[in-house]
């Protein structure tokens, strides 16, 4: 394996006061590991003067290079432009021949990344977008699309709760939540509608973040389905398993009067619209 490089944009995606960077970078670790290898270099961006001296202190500790970003002249893309930079001046190093390319990992929402994930996997080199999964509204639907990996990590640390020691669940719950077991119009206390599992509200994000189909606000089964499965970093090892995800999770909201669907064109196609906003969203 080529090996990865890790750019961190900490402006869009920082680790939350109290928790813990060691933490984060641990399960960016793993993911890397498992995907790509080792992680060459891990360069974290930001305006120095905006994070605190205990924060640098941990970024330090932790191997992670902290490059300083201050926004000098009131330009707020000084970020942007030293993470596109250094991650194609990495394109200029010559390779010797059948060698391949390390990967680019970017953690960050910010959609002005997309085009430079685009080039890069025109040059066919690995891509992987990482986003703190407490705030998936924050990412832009372009860098789901283009980046050819994406991983999705609690920065907080905290376990979603449809998680089961700490890893998703999602074949259970899509089995133990079918929608014959869930009752038409059910809710809870007061009339207040069912709290939606983690996996349903990255479902009703994804017809938000998906673009529209037609002029009523449906959007194409096919877009949601593919920005669903990134945004929970789907690890079904199959299509037929994803698609089982898919077509349960739909279901089930449009149950509960969440998710409204008609055909549409192709065969297998559904145009979907959503009722109400995810959390995220609203």
């Amino acid at each position: 394996m080529a090996g990865a490089v890790l750019h961190w944009d900490y402006e869009n995606a920082p680790v939350p006061r109290g928790a813990s960077v060691l933490y984060v970078l641990g399960e960016m670790r793993k993911a890397i590991h498992d995907r790509f290898g080792v992680l060459l270099d891990a360069y974290v961006y930001a305006d120095t003067q905006q994070v605190t001296p205990a924060r640098r202190r941990e970024l330090a500790m932790c191997g992670l290079a902290l490059v300083d970003c201050c926004h000098q002249a009131g330009k707020s893309n000084t970020v942007d432009m030293c993470i596109i930079t250094r991650a194609l001046s990495e394109l200029a190093r010559p390779l010797p021949v059948g060698a391949e390319r390390s990967a680019v990992v970017v953690v960050t929402g910010d959609g002005d990344f997309a085009q430079t994930l685009s080039k890069l996997a025109n040059l066919q080199v690995n891509t992987m977008l990482v986003f703190d999964d407490d705030r998936p509204e924050i990412v832009h639907a372009h860098m789901l699309q283009v980046a050819k990996y994406t991983m999705a990590i609690s920065f907080s640390g905290r376990e979603h709760a449809d998680s089961v020691d700490g890893e998703s669940s999602i074949m259970d719950e899509a089995e133990e939540g079918a929608p014959s077991q869930i009752p038409a119009g059910s809710s809870g206390d007061k009339g207040t509608p069912p709290q939606l599992t983690h996996v349903q509200q990255a479902f009703l994000l994804a017809i938000f973040r998906a673009p529209q189909a037609d002029d009523d606000g449906f959007r194409s089964g096919t877009e949601v389905g593919g920005l669903f499965h990134k945004l929970r970093t789907a690890t079904e090892p199959t299509k037929l398993q994803r698609k089982s995800v898919y077509r349960s999770t739909c279901a089930q909201l449009i149950v509960l009067g969440h998710v409204e669907r008609k055909p549409g064109p192709g065969v297998d196609n559904l145009l979907l619209r959503a009722v109400r906003a995810p959390a995220q969203a609203e």
